[in-house]
């Protein structure tokens, strides 16, 4: 499967890992599900890993998030980057957030679910 995803509804988060090949119809069935389960709530954060990419997932993560912003406006999204990817993607972040420049919900990038996990419960 493209792309997984859970739901934690005790520490209001949902998790997607995108695993190459995945296609725009692949992030529609997973928007469509996540937002008809019974335990989402358009507040919950968004922790979002990619396995075995490249920094295109980080634009492919914004373009999706820009697709379904009326289902997620709420939302706070955390992209999960490994060392690897960093310092390629940490320089273009601000280029490629210019790119979609209507989204309505803040989006930063980490290297650790640990970290991301504390901005999505602190909030900014």
């Amino acid at each position: 499967m493209p792309i997984t995803w859970s739901i934690d509804s005790n520490k209001r988060r949902v998790y997607l890992t995108l695993t190459p090949p995945y296609t725009r119809d692949h992030g529609l069935a997973a928007a469509t599900s996540i937002v008809a389960h019974p335990e989402f709530a358009p507040s919950f954060g968004f922790v979002v890993e990619s396995v075995g990419t490249d920094a295109r997932f980080v634009r492919d993560v914004l373009y999706f998030m820009a697709t379904h912003k009326e289902k997620f406006r709420s939302a706070r999204v955390a992209i999960i980057v490994t060392m690897a990817l960093r310092s390629g993607v940490k320089t273009a972040f601000t280029e490629m957030l210019a790119e979609f420049p209507n989204l309505p919900m803040p989006i930063k990038i980490f290297r650790t679910y640990r970290d991301a996990d504390r901005w999505l419960s602190k909030g900014d």
